[in-house]
């Protein structure tokens, strides 16, 4: 829980930055040993700006105990302090984070082309999240369609997985939505795109499962809506994470756990019928 003692987004970005005096950092670090509100918020700090973070300061946190965020921090700055990844990638920023992967931006020096690069979170890495991640890669690489991200390739850096993908420079339909409503015609030109790219993946053998706002990404290709109103920019299906193929019966994820997220979910998924999911939960 947050208290009036917590410390606000201000100054965590700075200490984030190190640019606070050893005093106040102590402060901070005592504070964070019984806050997890500030621990999580101090935790999201660096990410935002990781290759700022001092590394003296990192020392400094493990001298005074336990910190939930060091081991993390540790393999942030292996990955983002460190431009070059096996040589072959350079970074150029972090664009997105979740429960399971983060993704960066970055040039592939070797194939001269910018891609998303996809890993397992340095906290998440267990053998059920790397066989999750090569099978993502192998099931969205079957997918060709101008409405779906394309894959690349798969690897391995420093013991990490990883896969490419296509870089969409664009936001995601979920920030576009944040502006404002799209009007109706908007609506259902950019909505039949996406319908259109998952029909070919259901035609193809292959559930999302976890279809929503902000795993549709707007490229910088455009398409015409109708005739007098701006072009629009074209959706991607991205995050085939918790994909499935319909003739599968297998499924990496615990026989009781309900897959997908909450407000998005169809009924069948929200009650856990397995057995009925099936193209009209993507729908």
């Amino acid at each position: 829980m947050q208290s009036e003692a917590c410390f606000d987004s201000f100054f965590l970005k700075k200490a984030a930055e190190g640019d606070v005096s050893s005093a106040e950092f102590d402060r901070l670090a005592d504070h964070m040993q019984g806050c997890e509100s500030c621990t999580q918020r101090f935790d999201q700090a660096i990410f935002a700006d990781a290759r700022n973070f001092v590394p003296s300061r990192a020392e400094h946190l493990a001298e005074r105990g336990p910190v939930p965020f060091l081991e993390r921090l540790k393999a942030v700055n292996q990955w983002q302090d460190q431009l070059e990844l096996g040589q072959r990638f350079q970074v150029i920023g972090q664009v997105g984070r979740g429960g399971m992967g983060e993704v960066y931006e970055c040039f592939d020096k070797k194939l001269n082309r910018v891609v998303a690069l996809k890993k397992i979170r340095a906290d998440r890495l267990t053998g059920e999240l790397f066989d999750r991640l090569n099978r993502e890669a192998r099931i969205q690489a079957g997918l060709n369609h101008p409405n779906i991200v394309q894959i690349y390739e798969t690897g391995e850096l420093a013991g990490v997985p990883f896969i490419t993908m296509e870089f969409v420079a664009g936001q995601s339909l979920r920030e576009l939505l944040k502006e404002k409503p799209l009007e109706p015609r908007q609506a259902a030109a950019l909505l039949a795109r996406v319908a259109r790219g998952m029909h070919y993946a259901h035609q193809a053998g292959v559930l999302h499962r976890d279809l929503k706002p902000s795993n549709i990404l707007l490229g910088e290709n455009q398409f015409e809506t109708d005739s007098g109103k701006p072009a629009m920019r074209m959706p991607k299906i991205a995050d085939f994470g918790l994909a499935k193929l319909l003739d599968e019966p297998s499924d990496l994820s615990k026989s009781d756990m309900i897959v997908g997220t909450g407000m998005y979910l169809s009924p069948e998924q929200a009650a856990g019928r397995k057995g009925e999911i099936g193209p009209g939960s993507d729908i």
